[in-house]
């Protein structure tokens, strides 16, 4: 592989086998580390924003090209397991310093190899991260002042999470907690 000195780029075929390896890993564990799913959660973050790319820094363009990368990988019927895999495997910093030509293509390669990739487990995993819920403070005043709610709103799905918010605390339930100041 060449590159540019000091640069560390990723081949497509390296970048394969690092997914194949998260994925048997994942497999084997049943479950995903701490920091991986910290990984995991960010990738499925992003993916929710629909704010529009902004090209005004270098981190920003390597958060839209991850970003760009993950639609692709997300764009199959089994897109969410390929996104914990790649978020797993290969993370934003890696992607981000792939050459394009190969960032372009991994995706297609990903999907290649789907029945090697996915599993029941990371499955499962792709669906307890893949919900990410935003509520602006705007929407938080808004619920809470709609005479709908008292001290509590609860969000509900027909599966879990819940998100439990109140005046001082946003927690989801099976999750951490996080703690806002109303302005």
């Amino acid at each position: 592989m060449s590159s540019t000195p000091g640069k560390h780029t990723l081949s497509i075929d390296d970048a394969v086998a690092k997914v194949l390896n998260s994925a048997k890993t994942i497999k084997l564990r049943e479950s995903v580390k701490p920091h991986e799913a910290k990984r995991v959660r960010e990738a499925f973050a992003l993916l929710a924003d629909h704010r529009l790319p902004s090209n005004s820094t270098k981190t920003s363009e390597r958060r839209d090209n991850y970003r760009r990368f993950l639609k692709q990988v997300n764009d199959h019927d089994r897109g969410p397991q390929f996104v914990v895999i790649c978020a797993v495997g290969l993370g934003q910093s890696a992607i981000a310093s792939m050459r394009e030509v190969a960032r372009l293509n991994l995706p297609e390669e990903i999907k290649k190899r789907a029945n090697a990739l996915t599993d029941p487990t990371i499955d499962k995993i792709a669906t307890e991260y893949r919900r990410v819920f935003e509520l602006t403070l705007h929407d938080v005043q808004a619920i809470l002042m709609s005479g709908q709610a008292g001290s509590k709103v609860w969000l509900t799905e027909t599966a879990p999470p819940v998100l439990e918010i109140s005046t001082t605390t946003a927690r989801v339930f099976g999750g951490g907690e996080d703690t806002f100041t109303p302005e």
